[in-house]
Protein backbone atom coordinates (compact mmCIF):
# COMPACT_ATOMS: atom_id res chain seq x y z
CA UNK A 1 0.00 0.00 0.00
CA UNK A 2 2.54 2.27 0.43
CA UNK A 3 4.81 1.73 -2.28
CA UNK A 4 1.48 2.23 -4.51
CA UNK A 5 1.07 5.82 -2.34
CA UNK A 6 4.57 6.94 -3.06
CA UNK A 7 4.40 5.73 -6.91
CA UNK A 8 1.27 7.79 -7.32
CA UNK A 9 3.06 10.91 -5.25
CA UNK A 10 5.61 10.35 -8.00
CA UNK A 11 3.75 10.43 -10.99
CA UNK A 12 1.55 13.72 -9.78
CA UNK A 13 4.56 15.90 -8.88
CA UNK A 14 5.55 16.48 -12.44
CA UNK A 15 1.62 16.48 -13.45
CA UNK A 16 1.93 19.15 -10.38
CA UNK A 17 4.64 20.93 -12.23
CA UNK A 18 3.30 20.88 -15.84
CA UNK A 19 -0.18 22.22 -14.12
CA UNK A 20 1.31 25.15 -12.99
CA UNK A 21 2.92 25.92 -16.19
CA UNK A 22 0.12 26.01 -18.11
CA UNK A 23 -1.42 28.27 -15.68
CA UNK A 24 0.81 30.60 -16.28
CA UNK A 25 0.33 30.28 -20.11
CA UNK A 26 -3.55 30.34 -19.75
CA UNK A 27 -3.27 33.82 -17.66
CA UNK A 28 -1.35 35.43 -20.43
CA UNK A 29 -3.95 34.55 -23.31
CA UNK A 30 -6.90 35.85 -20.24
CA UNK A 31 -4.91 38.87 -19.82
CA UNK A 32 -4.87 39.53 -23.57
CA UNK A 33 -8.60 38.73 -24.14
CA UNK A 34 -11.85 40.88 -22.76
CA UNK A 35 -13.77 37.19 -23.62
CA UNK A 36 -13.87 34.02 -23.64
CA UNK A 37 -16.39 31.61 -25.13
CA UNK A 38 -17.23 27.89 -25.26
CA UNK A 39 -19.39 27.20 -28.42
CA UNK A 40 -19.78 26.27 -32.01
CA UNK A 41 -19.80 28.13 -35.78
CA UNK A 42 -23.29 27.79 -36.94
CA UNK A 43 -21.72 28.32 -40.42
CA UNK A 44 -18.50 26.94 -42.45
CA UNK A 45 -16.14 29.32 -42.37
CA UNK A 46 -14.32 30.52 -45.25
CA UNK A 47 -11.47 32.69 -45.19
CA UNK A 48 -10.27 35.95 -46.64
CA UNK A 49 -6.70 36.45 -47.27
CA UNK A 50 -6.58 40.33 -46.06
CA UNK A 51 -2.35 40.38 -47.08
CA UNK A 52 0.37 37.81 -47.38
CA UNK A 53 -0.10 34.98 -44.44
CA UNK A 54 -2.67 36.69 -42.64
CA UNK A 55 -5.84 35.02 -43.41
CA UNK A 56 -9.64 36.48 -41.93
CA UNK A 57 -12.59 34.06 -41.21
CA UNK A 58 -15.60 35.52 -40.14
CA UNK A 59 -18.72 33.71 -39.04
CA UNK A 60 -21.90 33.59 -35.85
CA UNK A 61 -20.51 31.68 -32.86
CA UNK A 62 -23.19 30.31 -31.04
CA UNK A 63 -22.35 30.88 -27.40
CA UNK A 64 -22.76 27.37 -25.11
CA UNK A 65 -20.41 28.72 -21.85
CA UNK A 66 -19.65 32.32 -20.99
CA UNK A 67 -15.85 31.75 -19.64
CA UNK A 68 -14.97 35.32 -19.09
CA UNK A 69 -16.91 38.70 -19.69
CA UNK A 70 -20.39 39.89 -18.66
CA UNK A 71 -23.43 38.77 -20.27
CA UNK A 72 -24.29 41.82 -22.84
CA UNK A 73 -27.21 41.79 -25.40
CA UNK A 74 -26.29 38.54 -27.44
CA UNK A 75 -23.06 37.65 -25.22
CA UNK A 76 -24.64 35.15 -23.37
CA UNK A 77 -25.35 31.20 -22.93
CA UNK A 78 -27.25 30.78 -26.40
CA UNK A 79 -26.98 33.85 -27.73
CA UNK A 80 -24.77 33.82 -31.43
CA UNK A 81 -22.25 36.77 -32.08
CA UNK A 82 -20.13 37.76 -35.23
CA UNK A 83 -16.95 36.93 -34.80
CA UNK A 84 -14.17 37.30 -36.70
CA UNK A 85 -10.63 34.86 -36.05
CA UNK A 86 -7.59 36.24 -37.11
CA UNK A 87 -4.90 33.61 -38.50
CA UNK A 88 -1.42 32.97 -39.89
CA UNK A 89 -1.95 30.45 -42.66
CA UNK A 90 0.41 29.90 -45.65
CA UNK A 91 -1.01 26.73 -47.09
CA UNK A 92 -4.31 24.75 -46.69
CA UNK A 93 -2.93 22.78 -44.23
CA UNK A 94 -2.10 25.37 -41.53
CA UNK A 95 -5.72 25.64 -41.13
CA UNK A 96 -7.26 24.07 -37.76
CA UNK A 97 -10.05 22.09 -37.59
CA UNK A 98 -12.03 24.13 -35.07
CA UNK A 99 -13.50 26.07 -37.64
CA UNK A 100 -15.25 23.67 -39.81
CA UNK A 101 -19.13 23.93 -39.33
CA UNK A 102 -20.36 22.34 -36.37
CA UNK A 103 -17.03 21.79 -34.63
CA UNK A 104 -16.94 23.12 -30.92
CA UNK A 105 -13.89 25.54 -29.99
CA UNK A 106 -13.02 27.82 -26.67
CA UNK A 107 -12.31 31.22 -28.61
CA UNK A 108 -10.27 34.25 -27.22
CA UNK A 109 -11.73 37.14 -28.19
CA UNK A 110 -11.30 41.27 -28.13
CA UNK A 111 -14.50 43.09 -27.94
CA UNK A 112 -14.57 46.74 -29.88
CA UNK A 113 -17.50 48.70 -29.19
CA UNK A 114 -18.85 50.69 -32.05
CA UNK A 115 -22.00 52.51 -32.66
CA UNK A 116 -23.72 49.54 -33.75
CA UNK A 117 -23.34 45.72 -31.99
CA UNK A 118 -19.96 45.54 -30.51
CA UNK A 119 -17.40 43.47 -32.80
CA UNK A 120 -15.42 40.15 -31.78
CA UNK A 121 -11.40 39.72 -33.06
CA UNK A 122 -9.40 36.73 -31.57
CA UNK A 123 -6.70 38.01 -29.44
CA UNK A 124 -3.69 35.78 -30.46
CA UNK A 125 -3.19 34.80 -34.14
CA UNK A 126 -1.62 31.67 -33.11
CA UNK A 127 -3.97 30.59 -30.10
CA UNK A 128 -6.94 32.74 -30.27
CA UNK A 129 -8.81 29.07 -31.16
CA UNK A 130 -8.61 26.39 -29.43
CA UNK A 131 -10.41 22.86 -29.83
CA UNK A 132 -13.16 22.41 -27.11
CA UNK A 133 -12.04 20.77 -23.44
CA UNK A 134 -13.78 20.14 -20.61
CA UNK A 135 -10.04 20.43 -18.41
CA UNK A 136 -9.40 23.28 -20.46
CA UNK A 137 -12.15 25.41 -19.73
CA UNK A 138 -12.32 24.34 -15.96
CA UNK A 139 -8.97 25.68 -15.30
CA UNK A 140 -9.55 28.98 -17.55
CA UNK A 141 -12.62 29.38 -15.04
CA UNK A 142 -10.54 28.72 -12.28
CA UNK A 143 -7.88 30.90 -13.00
CA UNK A 144 -10.89 33.70 -14.45
CA UNK A 145 -12.01 33.93 -10.67
CA UNK A 146 -8.65 34.59 -8.98
CA UNK A 147 -7.92 38.21 -7.73
CA UNK A 148 -6.14 40.08 -11.14
CA UNK A 149 -2.36 39.32 -10.49
CA UNK A 150 -1.73 42.54 -12.71
CA UNK A 151 -3.43 44.89 -9.68
CA UNK A 152 -2.03 42.54 -7.25
CA UNK A 153 1.55 43.20 -8.65
CA UNK A 154 0.58 47.23 -9.01
CA UNK A 155 -0.63 46.92 -5.11
CA UNK A 156 2.82 45.61 -3.81
CA UNK A 157 5.05 47.98 -6.15
CA UNK A 158 3.16 50.65 -4.94
CA UNK A 159 3.52 49.43 -1.53
CA UNK A 160 7.57 49.17 -1.84
CA UNK A 161 7.91 52.49 -3.90
CA UNK A 162 5.97 54.05 -0.18
CA UNK A 163 8.28 51.68 2.06
CA UNK A 164 11.63 53.06 -0.12
CA UNK A 165 10.19 56.57 0.04
CA UNK A 166 9.91 56.11 4.17
CA UNK A 167 13.29 54.48 4.81
CA UNK A 168 15.11 57.12 2.33
CA UNK A 169 12.94 59.65 4.16
CA UNK A 170 14.26 58.50 7.35
CA UNK A 171 17.59 57.89 6.09
CA UNK A 172 17.90 61.59 4.98
CA UNK A 173 16.42 62.92 8.88
CA UNK A 174 19.45 60.53 10.16
CA UNK A 175 21.56 62.31 8.07
CA UNK A 176 20.60 65.50 8.94
CA UNK A 177 20.46 64.65 12.44
CA UNK A 178 24.17 62.92 12.41
CA UNK A 179 25.46 66.73 10.44
CA UNK A 180 23.68 68.79 13.27
CA UNK A 181 25.72 66.93 15.51
CA UNK A 182 28.86 66.79 14.09
CA UNK A 183 28.31 71.04 13.43
CA UNK A 184 27.36 71.86 17.46
CA UNK A 185 30.15 71.75 19.67
CA UNK A 186 30.93 68.63 21.70
CA UNK A 187 30.62 70.23 25.05
CA UNK A 188 29.64 66.68 26.25
CA UNK A 189 32.89 65.39 26.13
CA UNK A 190 35.24 66.83 28.96
CA UNK A 191 38.73 67.13 27.78
CA UNK A 192 40.30 68.74 31.04
CA UNK A 193 43.28 66.65 32.96
CA UNK A 194 46.14 65.06 32.35
CA UNK A 195 47.68 64.11 28.96
CA UNK A 196 51.21 62.18 27.43
CA UNK A 197 51.44 64.12 24.45
CA UNK A 198 53.85 61.91 21.99
CA UNK A 199 55.48 63.67 18.51
CA UNK A 200 56.42 62.33 15.84
CA UNK A 201 59.90 62.90 16.41
CA UNK A 202 59.49 60.57 19.24
CA UNK A 203 59.65 62.73 22.38
CA UNK A 204 57.19 62.40 24.86
CA UNK A 205 55.84 64.96 27.34
CA UNK A 206 53.26 65.57 30.49
CA UNK A 207 50.44 68.18 29.39
CA UNK A 208 47.23 69.58 30.93
CA UNK A 209 44.13 70.77 29.83
CA UNK A 210 42.62 73.39 32.23
CA UNK A 211 38.68 74.19 31.08
CA UNK A 212 38.32 78.24 31.56
CA UNK A 213 35.04 77.89 30.00
CA UNK A 214 32.36 74.87 28.80
CA UNK A 215 33.98 74.67 25.38
CA UNK A 216 37.21 76.40 25.93
CA UNK A 217 40.80 74.60 27.11
CA UNK A 218 44.08 76.14 28.09
CA UNK A 219 46.83 73.54 27.19
CA UNK A 220 49.61 73.38 29.51
CA UNK A 221 52.66 74.09 30.43
CA UNK A 222 52.67 77.15 27.94
CA UNK A 223 56.32 76.57 26.89
CA UNK A 224 55.44 73.63 24.11
CA UNK A 225 54.59 74.73 20.95
CA UNK A 226 51.23 74.06 21.19
CA UNK A 227 50.63 75.91 24.66
CA UNK A 228 47.50 78.12 23.95
CA UNK A 229 44.33 78.66 24.33
CA UNK A 230 41.70 76.34 22.85
CA UNK A 231 38.09 76.17 21.87
CA UNK A 232 35.56 72.92 20.74
CA UNK A 233 34.24 73.24 17.51
CA UNK A 234 32.27 70.35 16.44
CA UNK A 235 34.61 67.18 16.91
CA UNK A 236 37.99 69.67 16.85
CA UNK A 237 39.65 71.25 19.49
CA UNK A 238 41.05 74.63 17.51
CA UNK A 239 43.45 76.59 19.05
CA UNK A 240 42.36 80.88 19.27
CA UNK A 241 43.87 83.99 18.23
CA UNK A 242 45.25 85.47 21.70
CA UNK A 243 47.27 88.25 23.32
CA UNK A 244 49.72 85.36 24.86
CA UNK A 245 52.39 83.57 22.94
CA UNK A 246 50.33 80.72 22.62
CA UNK A 247 50.34 79.59 18.79
CA UNK A 248 46.99 79.83 16.65
CA UNK A 249 46.25 77.49 13.59
CA UNK A 250 46.58 74.39 15.70
CA UNK A 251 43.77 71.79 14.53
CA UNK A 252 43.55 68.45 16.80
CA UNK A 253 40.94 66.13 16.04
CA UNK A 254 38.91 64.89 19.04
CA UNK A 255 39.31 60.83 18.17
CA UNK A 256 37.61 60.15 21.55
CA UNK A 257 37.37 61.63 25.15
CA UNK A 258 40.87 59.89 25.43
CA UNK A 259 42.55 60.49 22.40
CA UNK A 260 43.15 63.28 20.06
CA UNK A 261 45.40 63.98 17.31
CA UNK A 262 46.94 66.91 15.74
CA UNK A 263 46.05 67.20 11.76
CA UNK A 264 46.74 70.89 11.02
CA UNK A 265 49.41 73.15 12.36
CA UNK A 266 50.35 77.00 11.29
CA UNK A 267 52.47 77.01 8.06
CA UNK A 268 54.71 79.50 9.73
CA UNK A 269 56.32 76.73 11.83
CA UNK A 270 59.03 74.90 10.26
CA UNK A 271 58.86 71.76 12.39
CA UNK A 272 56.28 69.16 11.21
CA UNK A 273 54.25 68.45 14.43
CA UNK A 274 51.39 66.73 12.45
CA UNK A 275 50.41 63.61 13.84
CA UNK A 276 51.07 64.28 17.23
CA UNK A 277 48.72 62.54 19.58
CA UNK A 278 47.64 63.14 23.33
CA UNK A 279 46.50 60.07 24.80
CA UNK A 280 45.16 59.37 28.71
CA UNK A 281 44.02 56.77 30.01
CA UNK A 282 39.76 55.76 30.89
CA UNK A 283 38.55 56.33 34.14
CA UNK A 284 38.02 52.99 34.53
CA UNK A 285 41.90 51.64 32.78
CA UNK A 286 43.21 54.20 35.53
CA UNK A 287 41.71 52.76 38.16
CA UNK A 288 42.52 48.78 37.12
CA UNK A 289 46.02 50.30 37.16
CA UNK A 290 45.97 51.70 40.12
CA UNK A 291 44.61 48.37 41.70
CA UNK A 292 47.44 46.28 40.04
CA UNK A 293 50.33 48.82 41.16
CA UNK A 294 48.83 48.55 44.67
CA UNK A 295 48.49 44.70 44.12
CA UNK A 296 51.97 44.48 42.91
CA UNK A 297 53.77 46.65 46.22
CA UNK A 298 51.42 44.13 48.50
CA UNK A 299 53.13 41.13 46.92
CA UNK A 300 56.80 42.42 47.21
CA UNK A 301 58.65 41.79 49.75
CA UNK A 302 59.54 44.64 51.87
CA UNK A 303 62.43 46.81 50.87
CA UNK A 304 64.93 46.54 53.91
CA UNK A 305 65.64 50.07 55.75
CA UNK A 306 68.88 51.25 57.30
CA UNK A 307 67.35 50.62 60.99
CA UNK A 308 66.37 46.95 59.69
CA UNK A 309 69.90 46.25 58.18
CA UNK A 310 71.45 47.31 61.91
CA UNK A 311 69.00 45.33 63.91
CA UNK A 312 69.83 42.64 61.97
CA UNK A 313 73.66 42.72 62.39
Amino acid sequence: MRLHLTVLLLCMCPIAALGNDGDETLRALLGKSDVVVLGEFKFQLVGEIVESGVVHYQGDFKIKQLIKGTEQGDRRIGGTIKVTVARFENEPADRVPELRLNATSILFLNCSQGQGKPTYMTSDVWLGVQPSSSALAKSLSRLVKEPPRQAAVAGLTAENDRLEKEVESEASVARRQNQAARRKPNVQVRLDGNWRLFLPAGFEYQATLTAEKEDRYRLMPGGLVFGASYEVQGDYLVSRPSDDSGESGFKWKIQSPYMITLVEQPARLSGDYLGAVFVRHSPAAELRLQEEVSASELNSPPRKTKASRSAAK
